[in-house]
């Protein structure tokens, strides 16, 4: 077991630290300028263009705007020292200023941009150097068949924990991701496979997310969001997107866990919401459609 905590730990680390990186700004309080005058001329200028070096040229002024910081002017100068560094492959450094940026202004939104894009680009390099992906500057990133055996491996362990945490030991469905992200690197494989047996080899996690198998399949699955149903037509709740406690605890008390049934009635763009009937036909639910978004339904046969 600890040889297998020592193989694993580099590349779950180094995904951990990315999502984290992503995760942790608050989005809530950042704010770029969308009220700058220029942008809705340019904005209507890229939706029609039908030149790529034109569209390029139309999305570099859109940035260039973004990155204004409108009441400090250091600040801009500084994102655009801090991107120099991080276009001539010195990201520490690049990552050095961006956060000297965000630590003056935590709500300068495109600070946390360019430093996520510094965080990503150093994972890339890791994940490639430790073979387990395959990357080129301008041409993207992917995992070698080691690199995709090994994800698939982790996330088997991490979705077989959280089902198990849930049916056996009685956590609820909101509180296993933590303790699963914890459980997965110390487990050993031959305890992993008894709980597998345990559980009777399930396909699905409590989210509904599916658990690839020992041999390192992942079961593929045709879903669409509730914000996209059509109306009149039987759906089944699949797969929750996100697992956010708060978000999860509301789902349960609407009855919208995976497995809830359910039937869209209604939807208007204006009230930015969709009306359903969940397992009541009499009991009408309205959610917004960021939230819809977030649940995968399947049809079901009728």
């Amino acid at each position: 077991m600890y040889m297998g905590m020592i193989m694993y730990s580099r590349p779950i680390i180094i995904v951990a630290f990315f999502c984290i990186a992503l995760l942790a700004a608050p989005f809530s309080r950042l704010h770029a300028d969308q009220a700058d005058a220029r942008l809705p001329a340019l904005f209507e200028a890229l939706k029609n263009t039908s030149d790529a070096v034109a569209a390029e040229a139309i999305a570099g002024q859109i940035w260039a705007i973004w990155s204004e910081h409108g009441d400090d002017e250091r600040l801009s100068q500084n994102l655009q020292l801090g991107t120099a560094q991080m276009n001539a492959g010195r990201l520490r450094q690049a990552e050095q200023i961006f956060t000297t940026i965000i630590d003056t202004d935590p709500a300068f939104a495109e600070a946390w941009n360019k430093r996520a894009t510094v965080y990503f680009t150093t994972m890339v390099k890791a994940l490639a150097e430790a073979g387990l992906a395959s990357y080129s500057p301008r041409v993207g990133v992917q995992l070698i068949p080691q690199g995709r055996a090994l994800a698939l491996h982790v996330l088997r362990r991490h979705r077989l924990i959280e089902q198990f945490l849930v049916e056996v030991l009685g956590f609820d469905w909101s509180e296993v991701h933590e303790e699963a992200e914890l459980l997965e690197h110390v487990i050993s494989d031959r305890l992993l496979e008894r709980i597998d047996q345990r559980l009777g080899h399930p396909t699905e996690d409590p989210h509904g997310d599916p658990i690839p198998s020992a041999e390192g399949e992942l079961p593929q699955d045709s879903l669409q969001t509730l914000a996209d149903c059509d109306f009149g037509v039987p759906y089944e709740v699949a797969r929750v997107s996100d697992q956010d406690n708060t978000f999860l605890h509301y789902l349960t008390e609407v009855g919208l866990n995976p497995g809830a049934r359910i039937m869209v009635t209604a939807r208007s763009a204006g009230a930015d919401s969709v009306t359903l009937v969940a397992g009541d036909p009499s009991r009408e639910l309205t959610l917004g459609l960021s939230a819809a978004g977030k649940l995968l339904v399947r049809e079901l046969v009728r």
